[in-house]
């Protein structure tokens, strides 16, 4: 058969991923990059989470030239609940990516 043969129907990327979920599914339709673009976006709003060590050496070192570094705030989340699972990542090494 040839390419030419093949006609896929056209769906916008709003139709795809707001499309109701079938029961069990295991969760929405994403699209390629929709994960890395979330968790970025997410990153830009909220912040990354460093260690208190390296946010003191980038708080230094901002001090040293003249430059401002944003204040710390704490990790909000329940006692017992891993940091991958308040950051929404799937696995440890996720959290250093």
């Amino acid at each position: 058969m040839s390419s030419s043969n093949w006609s896929l129907p056209i769906v916008s990327l709003r139709t795809l991923t707001g499309s109701p979920l079938i029961p069990g599914a295991a969760g929405p339709v994403l699209y390629p990059g929709q994960p890395e673009v979330e968790r970025a976006e997410k990153k830009v709003r909220d912040g990354i989470v460093i260690d208190r060590e390296h946010h003191g050496s980038l708080v230094e070192g901002g001090q040293r030239y003249g430059v401002a570094f944003p204040a710390a705030h704490p990790l909000d989340r329940p006692p017992g609940l891993a940091v991958r699972e308040v950051l929404g990542i799937g696995s440890e090494q996720e959290a250093w990516d």
